[in-house]
């Protein structure tokens, strides 16, 4: 059986390993999928396996190629460029977060113009060197703006592309505009972080779009409410010319921007968004206004939409400044909704006074709520128990998260004597809750015991379980007729006692760690047999990239750890691409706790 997919990623990877490959393993008639992200190829790598993509014999059934931070150059990528006009049978393609210009990037999307199957385009956090043509903002004449234009004009099998942080809007013309407005096989549109507000013509790309329907992220762009006039603008032309109805867009994301920050013309600009979201963007069925400094004035506009009743399915208003008088302004038209179904609003100090409200949301009978985020918002046990109150008679909701509140001891009992009646209620989040040992229990009793509980996950970190508690709780989740999954439940295997004492803690990871370059470090030093190894993320939410993770290493025997511990001290605890790590004794003190 011949080689089909190639996955190398972070394997150190440079020049003369590529043509140690190119010897063998790509050879093959039937490799599929080529995955090379995270290698330091640099130029020299590039160009060796772009001389290997050139040869019509080699990787002729490629389809995927992943060279996501691989250091390609300019050089480099005009090498890969013209590997790709022959390799015409690559669908997806990702050459993100490499080191070339925009020359390099104008000559890979020309020669993609010809490619007839292609469908997924990854060029995301490119640092493009504006300084090399400084093209207008209008202009049409740089190679990259009539690279773009060649491409939206003669694509017919593209379906994703994504820009995400690469400021590709700076060398948008009008005609590219006009160009992608009229294509139709683009499904999801990536122009996050990429200045798409410095560009005047794209509110009318907007409006000429044609497909039936696209996901389009805007995030971090800058947008203000005037970005909604002028593409309300653009659609009601369109429509006295044409007849024209909605955008085509059902996944709009606009996170991190100000489109609600209203200023001093609150009416007049509460007119735009109403008109915006109502009738231009009246397909929408899933919308991110995230991290956008939402206020009260803010919650009247999307309590208007939402007793519209528009034929929006999911919001998502995390991270702002809703507060409490915001949460009853929102309740206000949630009472009157009946199509909303996802709703996440953690992070907006809605306090008890909110959670109140929305419980009056969730006794309505309806509602047709199924999830309901409500992460870190000072909720405290009064509100837990309305929650609680409403979700006996509730027959939709299926997933509530109260992570981070004060949920407590009454909180808690308000909840386990909720869950002997409710009857959909799936998932349960109540993570740094302040949660007693015997509390925990008993609601893992209920669960595992109670004939109409449904509940199938149960999240319970941070609650300072002991580790009899949190054995008693698997042992007792266990005995459930169903599958419960307990976000605790390896930490309770790893706290036995025998097993720490076989346990190494390594930190800090990368996020793009896998367990096989874990094992790969201890085996090349000789430290003996793993039986398991647990990558998980920090509770640090802002963790830096190669700062995110730390893993659990369990050897099969106890004199294993001294030989990973003696690692450190030689100098030789590091994993690819030199990042050294600490490597000590699981237990007190590190993760389990």
């Amino acid at each position: 059986m011949r080689l089909q997919v190639l996955d190398m990623r972070y394997s150190d990877i440079t020049e003369p390993c590529v043509a140690k490959l190119a010897e063998s393993h790509l050879t093959s008639e039937q490799l599929s999928r080529l995955d090379l992200e995270g290698n330091p190829l640099g130029t020299a790598g590039a160009v060796k396996l772009a001389e290997l993509m050139v040869k019509h014999r080699s990787l002729p059934n490629l389809a995927e190629l992943n060279l996501r931070a691989c250091r390609i150059s300019d050089t480099g990528v005009k090498s890969l460029a013209e590997g790709l006009l022959v390799k015409r049978n690559i669908r997806v393609l990702d050459l993100s977060k490499n080191r070339f210009g925009v020359t390099g990037l104008a000559l890979v999307i020309d020669n993609l113009a010809y490619n007839p199957v292609l469908e997924d385009l990854r060029l995301t956090e490119l640092q493009l060197n504006v300084t090399v043509t400084s093209p207008p903002p209008l202009g049409g004449s740089d190679t990259l703006s009539v690279a773009l234009n060649k491409l939206f004009e003669r694509t017919v099998s593209l379906k994703k592309v994504s820009f995400w942080n690469t400021s590709i809007a700076t060398y948008f013309s009008a005609q590219n505009m006009e160009s992608l407005g009229k294509n139709t096989s683009i499904e999801l549109l990536d122009l996050g972080g990429s200045k798409i507000s410095d560009v005047q013509s794209f509110p009318r790309a907007l409006a000429l779009q044609h497909t039936k329907h696209l996901e389009l992220n805007l995030d971090n762009n800058s947008l203000t409410p005037s970005f909604m006039e002028m593409v309300n603008q653009k659609f009601r032309d369109r429509t006295e010319k044409e007849g024209a109805g909605p955008s085509p867009v059902t996944v709009l994301s606009l996170k991190s921007n100000k489109m609600l920050k209203f200023g001093l013309h609150v009416e007049e600009m509460r007119k735009q968004v109403v008109v915006f979201f109502s009738k231009t963007m009246a397909n929408v069925v899933s919308l991110d206004l995230s991290h956008s400094e939402l206020d009260v004035d803010a919650a009247k506009v999307l309590s208007e939409l939402l007793t519209a009743n528009t034929a929006l399915q999911m919001l998502n208003l995390s991270h702002n400044w809703l507060g409490k008088h915001g949460a009853r302004i929102l309740c206000n038209g949630l009472l009157q909704n009946h199509r909303l179904q996802v709703l996440r609003i953690d992070r907006n100090d809605i306090g008890t006074a909110g959670a109140n409200h929305f419980a009056r949301v969730l006794k309505r009978k309806e509602c047709q709520l199924k999830e309901l985020h409500m992460f870190c918002n000072y909720v405290d046990v009064l509100g837990v128990q309305a929650l609680a109150e409403a979700l006996t008679t509730n027959v939709c909701l299926s997933s509530l998260d109260l992570g981070m509140n004060r949920v407590r001891k009454t909180g808690t009992a308000a909840l386990i004597d909720c869950l002997k009646r409710n009857r959909t209620l799936e998932m349960l989040a109540l993570k740094f809750n302040y949660i007693p040992d015997a509390f925990a229990l008993q609601l893992a009793s209920v669960i595992a015991s109670s004939p109409n509980c449904k509940i199938n996950h149960l999240l319970l970190a941070g609650n300072s379980q002991s580790y009899s508690a949190l054995v008693n709780v698997v042992s007792t989740l266990n005995e459930c007729p169903r599958k419960v999954q307990f976000d605790l439940e390896s930490r309770a295997a790893y706290q036995d006692p025998e097993r720490i004492a076989k346990t190494v803690y390594c930190t800090p990871l990368a996020a793009n760690t896998t367990p096989l370059m874990i094992k790969k470090l201890f085996y090349s030093h000789k430290c003996g047999a793993i039986r398991s190894v647990t990558l998980e993320k920090h509770k640090k939410k802002k963790a830096r990239f190669a700062m995110a993770c730390y893993a659990l290493v369990e050897f099969a025997h106890k004199d294993s750890v001294e030989l990973a511990l003696d690692l450190v001290v030689r100098g030789k605890a590091r994993l690819c691409e030199g990042r050294s790590i600490r490597i000590v004794r699981a237990g007190l003190g590190n993760a389990l706790q």
